[in-house]
């Protein structure tokens, strides 16, 4: 039978052929652990197909050896699933075009709910098998979860609630005084949404349900729920926000872990994970502080969590949409207890009637007021000090009525004033007593109240019906007083200071003047976390002093204004732009700013020295690796293998296997366990530090992360994956076309490094999506032989992508360059940047916050645009222009740098770069051979010119400030003799810089790059020295190696 498959987004529209050999009209239902939370409904259901369909622009989930479930990648629907023992393909019931009858149902694992699961309202046969319906008969892959910190902190109190693959997790709180502040019209499972009658004027809580201890949950059947799902029935429960909580009990987040949104309409928003497809919430605008759960998450005790959730027993909501009638038909049969009702609302205009009270069955009917708790509980007040149990009890602070009598009165002292024949006024306004009602109107109250306190009668309960004499409570209370400070004082544990623990005399410690070395440098929300180990700086000898963050949310590294984040605050404005270097004032202030943005770039690239021990890591990985594994090979990708790195960069690698490099088939990376495995073979190399390898298994790309031992670099290694190789020719192939694109692109990292805006896993944006961005805007840029203005280029950067660009409607394409509607690819809250080796790829859709980063952009170009205003018209020396935007503590890059430095230097392995020329060849003694002749010298000197005859010039007026010249001239000048130049203080200092240099030079060949003059701070800085003292010891080591050598 021939159909096809559609989902919600459109993106999906596949062919079909359906297997005619098995009856089709048997939907086969599967309740297994596995289904449940891999699709995240109670059930799934799937019709086999006859051939493998096609599975472009499908996400692809392995979730065992032997199945694989197909996504679309934008609205989560599940489309296809693959068993891979019989090898055959099945495709989701709820998105066939054509209509299966169902006849019969099958149900396959029941026994997995410990419930029946939803089994239990649709009437069918159990399969026999125990195993789930895709996978082998008799074999369980199931294995234990771990347990997560979470998970045993609120194990008692929550409900945990897990998808498959772990990318959505979160946990639920048990009804709160905060579920109510939610509100929300009539849903469609109590009040049918074509009545038009949804509307909840009185503000009713229909989610909280049983005396406000569960929450509702029901069934939907609409096609907006069936086609984002795959499947024809959805289980929803409606909990409050305010009790959905992360793994770390902070409130739930829509963009933590892989959940991924699509808005079904507008102002309705569905969220799934983004890994295994898994249904998770579902929201809108209307009503933002009520959220729909998907069921098949939940893991209690049972699959329909009866102990925390009321299943809606009126309607199947949206059943008159169903497309699959006859299996809601047998849903209804059951499930349904009593037809649905109209609900009219309650209107109060004239001539309305009250809705009849059995219309409103559904709703929790609140308990009378004189039973609740706070009036009918009896208890002792609390005393001041708690008291342990083995303590004695605390007395009362008042005595009881019963033990008190109103004999002895006259004793307290009472006003006199207060007569006992007159009521209060407050009391006597009331009327409370039946028999004063018939009473004559009292007199007219006093003109005056002679009672200054407030009147105790007014805020206590009514008397009772009773005639007995009146109790007098304010006496009362202060008989008790008295009798109370009678009695002897009690024991106190607090003021007797019985709980005092003696720690002995303590040795006096010494001040100290500086801050210990861990201590914190702010509040703790401002602590920025890494996502590897904890000191990125190694040495041989060094040990890690803290472990990379393993588990759970990546740390928001970022500040949420986007402002530069604590680490890389400027310590000075000298120390915060290294890089700086003064221009005469007299050129353009354009022309200042492309000259500091070329100055940052050749600070910032990577040196000679920094190449070739990032190259040697890559080479002794190889060379470890085909020891063990033959015929594989290493390649570096990203910004590394681009040349485009900052000097803390990490180093990007990807293992490639044989057969990969041969036919295209993975090898490497497709188990859990062969990640497992490189890590114990990278162990036993000692190439890594041992505690720094991070295994990230689960993964769509799975990451093996470690830090070398020798240099202190990181490391992050794939498997069997080429797209970063061929990123990097499309890069080059850029950089060849546009010379300028390097710069831009060094200054807009830092831009977002010191944010903390870089990181994908926190919702930064990576570096191949800022090369797309660089490029793109130079492709739509005048071309031609004229010399690029980088100034320009980074203002128009800036402006365009900070301003003008509307990411939530436009993509960008870079083959060929241009943009697009975005409105059938991508989510309209991301950066969208289309792949230009994939297009179906968009390399860009982890960027959550992409609103932040643009921001940032607009804010750079108004700070370029008034700080060049502002040096534009102040005379005097010129300052930097980029150090508003891009200055730093770049004390880190000076200590990497360093680093890689002392071990090119003292390592063997480098012996053969840091070798000086060689002198020319000694010629020999014997006459054998003769030098070549020496060049011409110049022709011997005439005898001297006469003396010319210099004008006698008039002193100058000391007032301008000044020397006169003399009025005679010397003898020595007359008789045409030169007296000498007196030396300047300044041409002195040059002098030195200038033999600095012309030294560094000398004996350092492998810096190739120096300006001809070096004060002290620029030559340790592009010598990479620590100190003084060390590059004066090492230059002259250096000057006696050659001596000796020659």
């Amino acid at each position: 039978m021939a159909t096809s498959v559609a989902c919600l987004c459109g993106s999906i529209d596949i062919p079909v052929q359906l297997d005619t050999t098995i009856d089709q009209e048997k939907l086969q239902l599967c309740h297994c652990q596995r289904c449940r939370t891999s699709v995240g409904q109670l059930y799934s259901s799937y019709h086999l197909l006859q051939n493998e369909p096609k599975l472009n622009g499908l996400q692809e989930y392995q979730e065992s050896d032997h199945i694989s479930r197909f996504f679309c990648k934008t609205c989560g629907a599940h489309v296809f699933a693959h068993s891979k023992p019989s090898g055959r393909f099945l495709a989701a019931s709820g998105l066939l075009v054509a209509k299966i009858p169902v006849k019969e149902i099958v149900h396959w694992q029941l026994s997995d709910t410990n419930d029946g699961g939803l089994g239990v309202y649709l009437p069918g046969t159990e399969s026999p098998t125990a195993s789930c319906r895709l996978d082998v008969p008799g074999s369980s892959l199931m294995s234990k979860e771990p347990v997560t910190r979470g998970q045993v902190e609120f194990k008692e109190q929550t409900l945990h609630a897990r998808c498959n693959c772990g990318g959505v997790e979160f946990y639920i709180t048990k009804p709160n005084a905060s579920s109510s502040q939610a509100t929300s019209p009539w849903a469609d499972l109590l009040v049918p949404y074509y009545t038009g009658s949804g509307a909840n004027p009185e503000d009713v809580k229909w989610w909280l349900r049983d005396g406000a201890t569960r929450y509702l949950a029901g069934t939907c059947a609409c096609n907006t729920c069936r086609l984002s799902s795959g499947f024809p029935i959805q289980t929803w429960a409606f909990v409050p926000k305010s009790n959905i909580l992360e793994v770390d009990g902070s409130p739930l987040d829509f963009n933590h872990g892989k959940i991924k949104r699509h808005n079904s309409s507008p102002g309705v928003y569905r969220e799934f994970c983004s890994c295994c497809g898994a249904t998770a919430f579902w929201h809108c605008d209307e009503r933002p502080l009520l959220i729909d759960v998907s069921v098949g998450l939940l893991r209690a005790g049972g699959a329909r969590a009866e102990d925390w959730l009321e299943w809606a027993s009126d309607r199947v909501s949206f059943a008159e949409m169903a497309v699959q009638s006859d299996l809601i038909g047998k849903l209804e049969e059951v499930f349904l207890k009593m037809p649905p009702f109209q609900f009219r609302g309650n209107s109060n205009y004239r001539g309305s009637r009250p809705n009849p009270k059995h219309e409103f069955s559904f709703r929790y009917r609140p308990p009378p007021t004189a039973e609740r708790p706070l009036l009918s509980r009896k208890r002792e007040v609390t005393p001041d000090l708690l008291q342990g149990e083995n303590e004695t009890k605390a007395p009362l602070k008042f005595a009881s009525l019963d033990a008190l009598s109103d004999s002895g009165e006259a004793e307290m002292d009472t006003s006199d004033d207060d007569s006992d024949n007159e009521r209060p006024r407050k009391r006597r306004a009331m009327g409370l007593d039946g028999q004063q009602e018939n009473l004559p109107a009292p007199p007219p109250p006093p003109p005056a109240t002679k009672w200054s306190n407030p009147d105790p009668y007014t805020v206590l309960p009514p008397p009772s019906e009773q005639t007995n004499k009146r109790v007098d409570v304010v006496k009362l209370i202060r008989k008790a007083r008295l009798e109370n400070a009678a009695k002897t004082e009690t024991t106190d544990a607090v003021k007797d200071n019985s709980d005092f623990i003696s720690l002995g005399p303590m040795t006096e410690l010494e001040p100290e003047n500086n801050a210990p070395e861990n201590a914190p440098k702010g509040p703790k929300g401002q602590e920025t976390m890494d996502s590897g180990p904890g000191n990125r700086k190694r040495t041989r000898e060094d040990e890690l002093k803290g472990f990379s963050r393993k588990t759970g949310k990546p740390a928001s590294r970022y500040n949420y204004d986007g402002s530069v984040i604590n680490e890389w605050k400027p310590r000075s404005q000298e120390t915060g732009t290294p890089w700086f270097e003064s221009t005469p004032s007299s050129l353009h202030i354009g022309s200042q700013l492309n000259h500091e943005i070329l100055s940052f770039y050749n600070w910032a690239k990577p040196q000679e020295f920094e190449n070739i021990v990032r190259m040697d890591l890559v080479e002794r990985l190889n060379i470890a690796f085909q020891k063990r594994y033959p015929g594989v090979e290493i390649h570096a990708f990203g910004s590394f293998a681009s040349g485009l790195y900052l000097p803390t960069a990490d180093i990007d690698l990807v293992l490639l296997s044989n057969s990969f490099r041969r036919s295209g088939i993975r090898t490497f990376g497709e188990r859990k366990g062969q990640i497992y495995a490189f890590s114990g073979f990278l162990k036993g190399t000692n190439i890594a530090v041992p505690n720094s390898i991070e295994c990230i298994a689960h993964a769509r790309v799975p990451i093996l992360k470690f830090v070398d031992k020798l240099t202190g670099l990181h490391v992050d290694m794939s498997f069997d994956n080429n797209s970063g190789l061929i990123a990097n020719e499309t890069f080059q192939k850029w950089k060849a076309q546009f010379p300028e694109m390097p710069i831009i692109l060094s200054v807009i990292k830092q831009f977002l490094l010191i944010r903390g805006l870089n990181e994908v896993p926190t919702g930064g944006l990576g570096g191949f999506s800022i090369t797309c961005l660089v490029t793109s805007i130079l492709q739509h840029m005048p071309q031609g032989n004229l010399q690029p203005n980088l100034g320009s280029i980074l203002m128009d950067f800036f402006n365009f992508y900070g301003k003008y660009f509307q990411y939530d409607h436009v993509a960008i394409r870079m083959d060929p360059p241009g943009y697009f509607n975005k409105i059938y690819f991508g989510s309209s809250d991301r950066l969208t940047i289309e792949d230009p080796n994939n297009p179906d790829n968009d390399i860009s859709g982890g960027t959550r916050e992409i609103d932040l980063i643009l921001r940032t952009f607009a804010g750079a170009h108004t700070t370029l645009k008034n700080r060049m205003e502002y040096l534009a018209l102040v005379q005097g020396p010129n300052k930097t222009i980029l150090g508003p935007i891009i200055a730093g503590n770049f004390e880190e890059y000076v200590e990497q740098r360093n680093q890689l430095r002392r071990v090119f230097v003292s390592e063997s392995r480098f012996a053969k770069y840091n070798v000086p020329p060689p002198p020319p060849e000694p010629y020999p003694l014997d006459g054998s051979s003769s030098p070549p002749p020496l060049p011409a010298g110049p022709p011997p000197p005439g005898p001297p010119p006469p003396p010319a005859q210099r004008p006698i010039k008039k002193a100058k007026s000391k007032l301008r400030g000044t020397v006169s010249e003399p009025e005679n001239i010397s003898s020595d000048e007359s008789s045409g003799e030169t007296k000498p130049n007196k030396t300047r203080k300044g041409d002195v200092r040059r002098q030195v810089c200038r033999d600095r240099a012309a030294r560094i030079k000398r004996l350092r060949p492998d810096l190739t790059k120096l300006p001809a003059s070096l004060s002290v701070n620029q030559a340790l800085r592009h010598a990479g020295y620590e100190t003084d003292a060390q590059m004066e010891h090492d230059l002259a080591l250096r000057e006696q190696q050659q001596a000796a050598a020659a």
